[in-house]
């Protein structure tokens, strides 16, 4: 008698779950990446909130950009590998994004060669620096105040600030100008008599 062998291909199976990254872009935006999953034809993003989930996207590709997200907040996710079978097991993903920028920066002049710089707090930033044009004059700064002394009287300085956190820096402040300046007024008192 004769034996033949046959071969029967291989049942597919749910894909494995895919081993995820995630790195943030900017204050509001993340890129999440991970390497091809044998079998997957396509992947799921689910974006987690407080008390819930939802689908943010599907892709073919073995990376994913997210915008508009918290600004420096852990934002997270849940990946999955999917094929024809079904879903894979779902990898978690945070993403602490860059501090927001901060508003509001003011300029005072406090004498001939002091200025005060004044700003917004930014939620969830740890520190500020501080640039005067495009060098950096302070840094971790805890405060939302900051004396510049030792300047030139009657020259422009323009500050920025940057806030921080564990991540980074976040993208330059609008910048202000100021020219320390003697104050000239002077102050006269009348004395009146009977």
């Amino acid at each position: 008698c004769w034996l033949r062998a046959r071969h029967y291909p291989s049942r597919p199976t749910v894909p494995a779950a895919p081993v995820v990254t995630a790195e943030a872009t900017s204050s509001t935006a993340a890129t999440l990446t991970w390497e091809a999953v044998d079998g997957a034809t396509s992947y799921n993003v689910y974006m987690l909130y407080t008390g819930g989930e939802y689908l943010h996207g599907t892709t073919t590709e073995t990376s994913y950009s997210v915008s508009y997200l918290a600004s420096g907040a852990n934002n997270c996710f849940d990946v999955t590998a999917v094929n024809e079978v079904g879903e894979s097991e779902r990898t978690n993903v945070c993403v602490l994004t860059y501090p927001a920028v901060p508003q509001n920066l003011a300029a005072e002049v406090i004498d001939a060669s002091t200025i005060s710089l004044t700003w917004d707090a930014v939620n969830n930033a740890t520190a500020y620096n501080i640039y005067q044009g495009s060098s950096q004059i302070a840094t971790n700064i805890t405060e939302t105040t900051f004396t510049v002394e030792g300047l030139e009287e009657g020259v422009e300085y323009c500050f920025s600030v940057t806030s921080l956190n564990a991540t980074g820096e976040s993208a330059k402040s609008t910048e202000v100008c100021a020219t320390p300046a003697t104050d000239d007024r002077c102050v006269v008192e009348f004395i009146l008599k009977d």
